[in-house]
């Protein structure tokens, strides 16, 4: 979960100045360019989302250097796990303390996968980010793992992941976009 949760962009830096056009420029108070920061809440409780539909081989594949995505196919042992984690099917909660443990940073988290815009404002969040169980294969160095991230009504994702463990690591290898709202 750490792999994923870090791998959301939290902290966005301001658009360079040279960068804008020349009108909008002059107009910049240098004082108030912070960035957006984005804080979001786990949900308490993992999902089962409905992945029985998604049937394609593809998946994207973002270049460690160019950071670009590309479409390339699951192997046969990725798709294995990835149907054997379209089966699994229960939901629990999630250990609060364990995570703020391992992640070594205070979390918040609701009991809850949609966020209202009152609650993103008395809260003080983005969104609220929701994750499935995870599903290992038999050698425990390959992972599938789903993640829908809520914004508001229509601003909401559903992201399936593709993790190996390399060098003792986990690193996402594939994601595939399930849903984008």
């Amino acid at each position: 979960m750490k792999v994923i949760y870090n791998n959301i962009p939290k902290n966005i830096p301001p658009t360079p100045l040279e960068l804008l056009p020349d009108s909008i420029a002059k107009k910049v108070n240098l004082s108030d360019r912070n960035g957006l920061v984005h804080i979001y809440a786990i949900n308490l409780n993992t999902q089962d989302y409905d992945l029985s539909k998604v049937n394609s081989r593809k998946v994207n594949k973002k270049d460690s250097i160019t950071g670009l995505s590309k479409r390339v196919d699951l192997s046969d042992e990725e798709l294995r796990l990835f149907n054997k984690f379209k089966k699994k099917a229960f939901e629990f909660q999630i250990d609060t303390l364990l995570l703020e443990n391992v992640f070594d940073e205070n979390l918040f988290f609701m009991s809850k996968r949609t966020i209202s815009r009152e609650e993103q404002k008395q809260y003080d969040l983005t969104g609220i980010i929701s994750f499935s169980d995870v599903v290992f294969n038999n050698e425990k160095n390959k992972a599938v793992i789903t993640v829908g991230t809520n914004r508001g009504r229509l601003d909401s994702d559903l992201i399936v992941y593709f993790l190996d463990k390399i060098e003792n690591e986990w690193k996402i290898t594939y994601y595939s976009v399930i849903e984008k709202s």
